[in-house]
C-alpha cells in the first residue's frame, strides 16, 4: 500500500491543479547509482485514486513497490519528492536509486 505524507500530498495537489485532467505517475525506471530508482511525473492516464488524488502506477511498478512512502522535502539541500522502498535491498549514498 503507498503512503502520502501531508507534504507529498499538498504538492501533489498543486502540481495537479496546474494541469488539470492529468494525473501523478510513479515509475521505477533502470539505472542511477545502485541500479533502480523511482521517477514522477505529470500524465494523461487515470489508474489509481488515492485519497482526493489520482495516482498512476506501471503494473511492473507496482508490483516492486508494495510499501512505497512518498514525502516531498523543502530544505537548503534538497528540494523534491523523496521516495521510501522498504522492499529496497540497498541504497546507493544519495538516496535516489535503489537494488531490489
Amino acid at each position: 500500500m503507498i503512503e502520502l505524507t501531508a507534504a507529498a500530498t499538498q504538492k501533489i495537489k498543486h502540481f495537479l491543479e496546474a494541469e488539470p485532467g492529468k494525473c501523478f505517475r510513479i515509475k521505477l525506471k533502470i539505472g542511477g547509482c545502485n541500479g533502480v530508482s523511482v521517477s514522477s511525473q505529470v500524465d494523461d492516464d487515470v489508474s489509481y485514486r488515492f485519497d482526493d488524488l489520482i495516482l498512476v502506477i506501471d503494473p511492473l511498478s507496482d508490483s516492486l513497490l508494495p510499501s512505497l512512502r512518498i514525502d516531498y522535502l523543502d530544505s537548503l539541500t534538497f528540494s523534491g519528492f523523496k521516495f521510501d522502498n522498504p522492499s529496497a535491498i540497498s541504497k546507493c549514498g544519495c538516496g535516489q536509486s535503489f537494488s531490489l
